[in-house]
């Protein structure tokens, strides 16, 4: 009896003894799983986030690579504006811009180009580009840049009249004609772009023509832009200068686009925990916090290929 009693009383103290290191090493194998877990998802946040600004980049060069005419000569009439959200144009005053980005006016020029082999007006080309009745255009040679508006559309072609066919070049004080020259047609269509609340209340990178149109949400996830031109003063075709303020820039002077943006992850499943609020100075000088890694800064450079 004395031998059963101490066999059981030795099986009851090693069962205690299994589960007090059971309860001690569970937890311990618990969050060494749940760190290894968070590390991997906060892995693949960063990942995404290189993904997410890249794709963001693109979305900048996409939308500004054109605003430079396609032009082997000087277009006066070719400008880009960059205000602050706070200030508007009346345009945009129904639309609801952030306050602390700025937005950009500017024309898209040649999303479609056309070669004008003999110029003449009216002038009457293939209708690749899908033109409407009304719509302006810019026709641009080696001699100077003229306008040009839709007068007629089939299902072949598009007739344009000129706005003139004579221009004063700038190394000469007499009019030159353009009658027979060679050139480009390219299609013209001036924007603003802003951010403002997209779907589900995301803050959005937004696109609004000038004139008439529907506005349209390029991209979700932008939370706030700074843009800033890159001038070439002397017209050596090299970067003199980043300007700092807002204003209108003549496009002859303007090479390309240095863009500064805070971003926000759509689906960011790291949790708040493991968030770090973080500071980003701005090359205004203004202060940008920001929680990583579900929020990211960035900056890009967009070079104009008229």
């Amino acid at each position: 009896m004395n031998k059963r009693y101490r066999l059981r009383g030795g099986l009851l103290l090693e069962v205690m003894v299994a589960c007090a290191l059971i309860a001690i090493i569970v937890p311990l194998i618990g969050r060494a799983i749940w760190q290894l877990q968070a590390r991997d998802a906060l892995a693949s946040t960063y990942a995404e986030q290189d993904t997410f600004s890249s794709a963001l980049a693109s979305q900048f060069t996409a939308q500004w690579s054109r605003l430079r005419p396609a032009s082997c000569s000087p277009n006066e009439h070719s400008q880009l504006r960059i205000g602050k959200g706070g200030e508007v144009p009346k345009r945009l005053q129904r639309r609801d811009v952030d306050d602390h980005s700025d937005w950009l006016q500017a024309t898209d020029s040649g999303a479609c180009r056309l070669s004008i082999r003999s110029l003449h007006s009216p002038l009457t080309l293939t209708n690749e580009c899908g033109f409407s009745t009304g719509e302006r255009a810019n026709v641009s040679t080696c001699l100077g840049n003229v306008n040009a508006r839709v007068t007629r559309v089939s299902a072949q072609s598009t007739t344009f009249q000129l706005s003139s066919l004579t221009v004063m070049p700038t190394d000469s004080n007499k009019a030159v004609s353009l009658v027979g020259q060679t050139g480009i047609l390219e299609s013209r269509a001036p924007f603003y772009w802003y951010v403002g609340p997209g779907k589900n209340h995301q803050p959005a990178f937004w696109r609004t023509p000038v004139f008439s149109g529907r506005s349209l949400a390029l991209w979700l996830g932008l939370k706030r832009l700074a843009v800033f031109p890159l001038l070439d003063d002397n017209q050596d075709g090299n970067v003199d200068a980043i300007d700092k303020d807002y204003g209108t820039y003549d496009m002859n002077k303007v090479l390309g686009l240095w863009v500064e943006y805070l971003y926000q992850l759509n689906d960011c499943e790291v949790a708040k925990t493991a968030q770090i609020q973080r500071t980003y100075h701005s090359m205004r000088g203004e202060k940008w916090r920001y929680n990583a890694p579900c929020e990211g800064v960035a900056n890009t450079i967009v070079v104009f290929t008229g």
